[in-house]
């Protein structure tokens, strides 16, 4: 388990002989982080003006980028154990949980930053003060807008990544 408490990054783990859960590691920050994932023994944390990722095991801590001016909504959204969609004003881009690089060559564009984004495979959705958009997690192509009036928060039930690729694999096979 991993707590956020003030500026300290709090890790339990579960004690099987005890049968409670018991401090691991914990880690004091500059600053408090507005938003935070857990992506194996690395943490992305978002800050006012920066993203860092945070190794778990260590002191280590790594810039991921710096933004110009402060955030309105940080947004860190957990696409696997190796890639973290992080958003900045209205750009979404996607990096890698242990060294911070961008894994893909283009980025997600929405119409105003986004308060909110969920991962619903193989879409991105985002919601903006307009309403919900809709976009292709593999080019950032808009799908759908859906207009509503200051819509606050937006919860995907996760799908198997790995088992909607499969099904695409077996049909393309198919079809062949």
């Amino acid at each position: 388990l991993l707590f956020l408490y003030k500026r300290k990054i709090i890790i339990q783990r579960w004690d099987r002989v005890n049968k409670e859960f018991v401090l691991d590691k914990e880690t004091t920050l500059a600053h408090t982080p507005k938003a935070m994932s857990w992506f194996d023994r690395s943490i992305i944390a978002g800050f006012n003006l920066q993203y860092l990722i945070i190794d778990a095991d260590s002191p280590s801590i790594k810039e991921i980028f710096s933004m110009n001016a402060k955030q309105t909504h940080l947004i860190v959204v957990y696409i696997s154990s190796e890639e973290v969609l992080l958003s900045r004003e209205n750009i979404t881009t996607f990096h890698d949980t242990t060294t911070g690089k961008l894994t893909r060559s283009y980025e997600i564009v929405w119409s105003e930053q986004p308060t909110s984004i969920a991962l619903y495979y193989p879409y991105l959705v985002g919601v903006t003060t307009k309403g919900i958009e809709i976009r292709m997690v593999h080019n950032g192509s808009l799908v759908q807008n859906i207009d509503l009036k200051h819509p606050q928060l937006i919860i995907a039930k996760p799908h198997s990544i790995p088992s909607y690729i499969e099904t695409i694999a077996a049909n393309n096979n198919n079809n062949n």
